[in-house]
């Protein structure tokens, strides 16, 4: 119950849990590679 809680909300729990880190790392590896293609 807890992994589903924290898989739905990246913050609060998940970040006390550290799971907010692969949820940031994901975030800013989209907006990277959006900017690539915008940039082209």
């Amino acid at each position: 119950m807890s992994s589903q809680r924290i898989s739905l909300r990246n913050t609060g729990a998940a970040a006390a849990h550290g799971d907010h880190l692969v949820f940031i790392d994901a975030d800013v590896e989209f907006k990277e590679t959006k900017g690539e293609l915008e940039d082209k």
